[in-house]
């Protein structure tokens, strides 16, 4: 029955902001005006179907929007094909479909192809052109040469996969079959026998060495023994060297008599010292008494000296006579400022015309006169006196500060006098004297003398008892050393490396026993299936061979050709009868791209407008109905648009509603869908789509 659309859908589609059709009729017709949209509709049932279009798939997004879905239906060999396409600007698209032969939904695009062009039997690509033709395509069968045939052909039909498919055949000789060979290397069964009896000798050869070598392992002495004697003399050795350390480190001078009468007079020092603590105790604090005093005395006699020199300066300062003479100077110069006050008021009095009397001015002018020089004479000594009076009140105040800090120096002197006075009477200076101390003195020093020769004495004893204890060690580890029993220790390292020697050499014995049991059991195995190995191999000498020759077969230059020259030979008789079923008049060649009318043959390039669609239709239905018999669809964009006269026009129309075309069609399951802006086709379609974009 093959593929039979039943309704589309489209949102942000070119025009087509939301359009949903019913396209579930034998002959379904999409009308409207140029520029409308009917091709962008076609186009957006050939993207359904394929999930491809002939331009850039976002160039179909409505203007403003961002993407564009078209969803479809339809019945394949009665059962439903569902499928939804969404392509967003950028380039990224989404799909959604449910294909018949399939549980789960398909939402790879890779996926969803494979799958219907599996159904189908063709590959989607082979579409364009052929069922879904576009106005510009409508009269693609018609050529002036036959290179443009051949390359048309080529491209319906697909035949450029040919050389992908020749590649990948000689991939498959060259690079998949030749090394698996190559991989296979057949040995026959007499060298493998001849091998295996090699590997036998050597086996039986090698067993015998390990035999003999264990064999010299028993006999090459006791390890244990061995081992044990080497570790009593590898401790022996090393007790004789930590002695030989301990014996350098000895004195050589130690003497025990020394040590002896060393000890005894320690006894008779520290008995002397015992018997005279008390004696001592007393000598003792006698000395320091004595001390005690001494430095009493030094005190007092310092101070003393000290409060005379105190006194000296005070007495060098004479505070009393500056005082004085500072005193006398304020008196000298009260004086003068008094006798200066007398001629002033006088001459304020002449100058305010106090006195009327002429001779009495005079006299005190004269007077005023005398009075003034002896003023300014008056003046002149006053500030002598004051500046020697400021020198001297300035010295006074330095000497009387200097008189006070001496003063205090004197009453903390004489405060230290008072207290070392009274600690040297607490002291009783005359309770003991000079000789008694004297005596006390000599004793002290002959008790701290014998104190110090007992410390050296012990310090001594100490020195003599390490090196008696560094004796006894020695002596310790000597008997250590004596109960380690001698062995012979080049004996035991013999035995030991003889008994090493051995085991290396079973080692290695047993390693090439492996080895060659190995390469046995591997050559029993080759000699078993040297057989199928050798037909494995033949196998696939023979699949080399014959991929080759299909590498000759599929030349780009004969298959190809040969192929077109078939398919279209298997479709020439059917295109001839859609022409007589259109009562053209005339017969094609397809293959020479010519035209015979009664006897008459010439290029088909010469065909009339009308004649041209009829044969591109008759091309059209007959590769739906021989090569692509599962499509069922048939879609014609504008095939008015060569039409250039009325009249063929109306044979179209005429053509596409005839009974027996009508008739093949149903019968060969093709569902015919046709754009045109011609009203006059209007009557051939059993269901209208008016589009107004």
């Amino acid at each position: 029955m093959g593929l039979r659309l039943k309704t589309l859908r489209c949102l942000n589609w070119c025009q087509h902001r939301e359009l949903v059709v019913d396209l579930d009729a034998d002959t379904v017709g999409i009308i409207g005006a140029v520029g409308s949209g009917k091709s962008n509709l076609l186009e957006a049932v050939y993207f359904g179907v394929t999930h491809m279009t002939r331009d850039v798939m976002e160039e179909n997004i409505s203007w403003g929007e961002d993407e564009a879905t078209v969803e479809l239906t339809a019945d394949l060999d009665g059962e439903q094909l569902f499928v939804q396409h969404t392509i967003e600007r950028g380039g990224s698209s989404a799909l959604e479909a449910k294909v018949p032969g399939t549980r789960r939904k398909i939402t790879k695009v890779s996926t969803y192809k494979s799958k219907l062009e599996a159904a189908l039997g063709f590959p989607l690509g082979m579409m364009d052109g052929s069922i879904f033709v576009h106005q510009n395509a409508m009269k693609a069968v018609i050529f002036d040469t036959q290179s443009e045939s051949s390359k048309y052909l080529d491209r319906l039909f697909r035949l450029d996969e040919f050389e992908k498919q020749r590649k990948h055949v000689f991939a498959l000789a060259s690079k998949v079959l030749q090394p698996k060979i190559d991989e296979i290397s057949v040995r026959d069964a007499d060298s493998i026998q001849a091998r295996i009896d090699e590997v036998s000798v050597f086996i039986s050869d090698k067993k015998e060495e390990l035999k003999a070598a264990k064999e010299s392992l028993d006999s090459a002495g006791d390890l244990d023994q061995a081992n044990e004697d080497m570790a009593s003399h590898r401790s022996r050795q090393r007790h004789l060297e930590e002695l030989d350390r301990m014996k350098a480190s000895v004195k050589a001078s130690f003497d025990p008599d020394q040590l002896a009468k060393l000890e005894a007079d320690r006894k008779k020092t520290n008995s002397w010292l015992v018997e005279n603590k008390g004696k001592y105790d007393t000598a003792r604090k006698i000395d320091e008494w004595k001390t005690k005093v001494d430095e009493a005395n030094e005190l007092v006699a310092e101070v003393e000296e000290t409060l005379e020199e105190v006194d000296g300066e005070l007495k060098k300062l004479d505070l009393k006579s500056l005082q004085e003479e500072v005193e006398s100077l304020e008196a000298r110069v009260a004086e003068l400022v008094e006798g200066m006050t007398w001629p002033l008021i006088l001459h304020t009095a002449v100058q305010d015309g106090e006195s009327v009397c002429p001779t009495c001015t005079q006299e005190l002018s004269d007077k005023l006169i005398k009075s003034v020089q002896a003023e300014v004479e008056a003046a002149d000594e006053c500030e002598k006196l004051e500046d020697s009076l400021r020198q001297k009140a300035k010295a006074l105040k330095e000497v009387s500060s200097k008189s006070a800090k001496l003063e205090g120096t004197k009453e903390s002197l004489e405060s230290r006098l008072d207290t070392a006075r009274s600690k040297l009477s607490k002291l009783k200076p005359g309770r003991a004297s000079e000789e008694k101390v004297q005596k006390a003195r000599e004793f002290k020093g002959r008790y701290e003398e014998r104190r110090e020769k007992l410390g050296t004495v012990e310090e001594e004893i100490e020195k003599f008892a390490a090196e008696k204890e560094r004796i006894d060690k020695i002596s310790a580890k000597q008997k250590i050393i004596d109960e380690i029993p001698a062995v012979d220790a080049k004996k035991a390292q013999a035995t030991i490396s003889e008994h090493q020697r051995l085991n290396a050499t079973i080692s290695r014995i047993e390693g090439g026993l492996e080895s060659a049991e190995k390469e046995l059991e591997r050559l029993q195995s080759d000699l078993v299936q040297s057989s199928p190995m050798e037909e494995k191999r033949t196998r696939l000498i023979e699949l080399r061979k014959y991929f080759e020759g299909l590498y000759d077969l599929l030349h780009r230059e004969r298959l190809p050709k040969a192929l077109r020259t078939c398919r279209l030979a298997s479709i020439q008789a059917t295109i001839n009868a859609y022409l007589g079923m259109f009562n053209s008049g005339f017969l094609v060649d397809v293959n020479r791209l010519t035209a015979q009318k009664d006897a008459h043959r010439f290029p088909m390039s010469r065909l009339s407008g009308g004649q041209s669609i009829m044969t591109s239709l008759a091309f059209r239905f007959a590769l739906v109905e021989r090569v692509m018999p599962n499509v069922g669809v048939a879609a014609f964009d504008e095939p008015t648009t060569w039409l250039g006269r009325n009249k063929e026009v109306l044979a179209l129309r005429d053509l596409l509603s005839d009974a027996t075309l009508r008739e093949r069609l149903v019968a060969s399951g093709v569902q015919l869908l046709v754009s045109t802006h011609d009203e006059k086709l209007v009557p051939v379609f059993d269901q209208l789509i008016r589009v107004e974009g």
